[in-house]
């Protein structure tokens, strides 16, 4: 049996598939390559994450969990048996650290997860980068996060 030559090369199927999935994946790339670009909403939405952590810690133990700014760059956390108490220790595995683009505007705020993962109180962290840009975001007294534009 002898090869023609008609039948070497790809359908145009194929190269439409082809072409197809490397539009989604290049438009993936680039969605997530801007969503880099922007410290403010990249540093915003790992500060969510990190309280996340921090709470899924709470209620993975019996120990109160207390998220403080230690500087406008560095948000520490301390534990203990309460969130008034003076047994609180700083976890020494668990900080957060800002890129230097973006710094919290006000430091005076705490928030405390009990065990059951709720807040005592509700509060607000408010973040700004070095064009002046902010966001602001917002712990409910049930655990629950949220980033808002301002």
């Amino acid at each position: 049996m002898t090869r023609r030559s008609t039948e070497c090369g790809f359908s145009i199927i194929e190269v439409l598939f082809v072409l197809f999935f490397m539009s989604i994946l290049t438009g993936f790339a680039a969605f997530s390559y801007f969503e880099l670009e922007n410290n403010l909403a990249y540093s915003a939405s790992q500060v969510v994450g990190f309280i996340k952590k921090t709470r899924s810690k709470a209620l993975s133990t019996t120990y109160f969990y207390q998220l403080t700014a230690e500087t406008a760059s560095r948000i520490k956390v301390t534990r203990g048996t309460s969130c008034d108490g003076d047994d609180l220790t700083e976890d020494a595995q668990s900080s957060f650290t800002l890129p230097d683009e973006v710094l919290i505007t006000d430091i005076t705020w705490q928030i405390c997860f009990t065990p059951r993962g709720i807040t005592t109180d509700s509060g607000t962290i408010s973040l700004k980068d070095n064009e002046g840009k902010s966001k602001q975001i917002e712990i409910a007294v049930g655990g629950g996060i949220r980033i808002v534009n301002t």
